[in-house]
């Protein structure tokens, strides 16, 4: 039955190329361009609205048209489609609409596809044509993982992935160099996660260099450009984000030797408690982490909070009280499980005992809204 509708959907029982439209004809152009027939092309992206990525999953889940060619009797003339016929095909076309959604669908489904039709399949009908395997979808999907926490390396794979796919044979486009200064700094900061993606569509390592040879599977640079693209959407790469961007600020405030950061240091430095010596009763140690600094002092427990802000204003960067003050920071007690932010409008002017920070204490301090994304993550996981 999927043979035969494919043939009608096609037209290929005809002969029949239908004409596209302006609109269409550029994205038919795509399509030949990964290897597919012009008047299959023109059809899936009928079926599919419109949508390449989509038409794409679409035409790796039919039939292939050379086989028919190769049987030695030709089918006799297909009968109108029935009813349920009709139901299937439209069916098939919500599926390949939802993959468009998503990347990684159109692997799926396509698959799913070929899976449902081999058992439904006539003797002698021809096979279906080979699908991206299960190991590239399953590859591509945990490569996409490890490269959530790497922003920087994601946006460049999206940007040479894109570049190579609207330039296709141009030659300085499919050729980077390890060793390069933009390659290292962006791609590098992922380990091997970024070089096995690029192998994984079709580069080759030779040296120092990865080289897209000309034999490659296009459709593979769309299904990968598109899974980094819903990685950019993702909760873990917004994360990342936020960490990069607030150690980046940390480490410039840290490492400013400038007067106008000496002077603000200073408006903090009168409102810092005197740190106890050691052994006097009634102490508390404070450990704070900041991006990748950790450092620690003693404290009374009858110190207040705002204490402890001050201190960490006027010796490591004054924009640790600015930052908490506007919210777009927080301050989270780690001491016990689970990890809370601290509601510094209530507790502020509270001593560091009556806020469970004695007779120790580990804080954080972070991105506004990184402890309930990293939560959401948790549960994301463990579903």
């Amino acid at each position: 039955m999927m043979n035969a509708l494919w043939k009608r959907l096609s037209g290929s029982e005809h002969g029949d190329l239908r004409v596209a439209s302006a609109s269409e004809q550029a994205k038919v152009d795509r399509l030949v361009q990964m290897g597919f027939e012009a008047s299959p092309a023109l059809s899936a992206l009928r079926e599919s609205d419109g949508n390449v990525d989509a038409a794409v999953a679409v035409l790796l889940a039919a039939p292939s048209s050379s086989s028919e060619t190769e049987r030695s009797s030709p089918a006799p003339p297909p009968a109108a489609p029935s009813a349920r016929e009709v139901r299937a095909a439209a069916a098939e076309a919500r599926q390949a609409r939802h993959a468009a959604r998503n990347p990684l669908n159109q692997i799926r489904t396509a698959m799913g596809r070929a899976r449902s039709g081999s058992g439904r399949q006539e003797h002698n009908a021809p096979a279906a044509r080979p699908t991206s395997p299960r190991s590239f979808e399953t590859r591509l999907e945990v490569i996409c993982g490890e490269l959530a926490n790497f922003p920087r390396a994601v946006d460049q794979l999206v940007y040479m992935i894109k570049t190579i796919i609207e330039n296709p044979g141009v030659r300085k486009y499919r050729e980077v160099k390890l060793t390069n200064r933009r390659f290292a700094a962006t791609v590098g900061t992922a380990g091997n996660a970024g070089i096995d993606l690029l192998k994984l569509v079709g580069f080759v390592q030779t040296g120092d260099w990865l080289v897209l040879r000309g034999a490659e599977d296009p459709a593979r640079l769309w299904l990968a450009k598109g899974a980094l693209e819903n990685t950019q959407n993702s909760s873990m790469y917004t994360m990342a984000q936020d960490r990069a961007a607030f150690m980046e600020a940390i480490e410039d405030s840290r490492n400013s030797a400038n007067a106008e950061e000496a002077e603000r240091r200073l408006e903090y430095v009168s409102s810092v408690p005197v740190e106890p010596e050691v052994g006097i009763a009634g102490t508390t140690r404070v450990r704070v982490y900041f991006g990748e600094n950790v450092v620690e002092r003693r404290f009374n427990a009858d110190d207040v909070v705002k204490g402890i802000i001050m201190w960490l204003g006027a010796e490591h960067s004054s924009l640790i009280p600015r930052k908490l003050e506007s919210g777009a920071w927080e301050l989270v007690n780690a001491t016990l499980y689970p990890p809370h932010v601290m509601e510094l409008d209530t507790l502020y002017d509270k001593t560091l005992q009556s806020a469970g920070l004695w007779p120790g204490a580990e804080l954080r301090v972070q991105a506004a809204g990184t402890l309930e994304a990293e939560r959401r993550e948790k549960e994301r996981a463990a579903e």
